[in-house]
């Protein structure tokens, strides 16, 4: 039988320092390859992220405009 795992201190976002609430969905987590080290994304600021990622690729840089 598996017993309840390790607890998570406050998670906060690293773009905005907003504090996760328990009951709070959305929140991304990324990994680094080893696992150790996470970040943590708020909904509003990886919908910016995402936004500012979408408007960069939609500017060309080769010079042909």
């Amino acid at each position: 039988m598996l017993g309840p795992g390790p607890t998570v201190g406050v998670m906060r976002c690293v773009e905005c320092g907003r504090e996760k609430d328990p009951e709070q969905r959305g929140w991304v987590t990324v990994l680094s390859p080893s696992g150790a080290l996470r970040i943590r994304y708020c909904p509003d600021c990886m919908s910016d992220l995402i936004a500012r990622s979408s408007a960069s690729d939609a500017v060309s840089d080769d010079g042909d405009e």
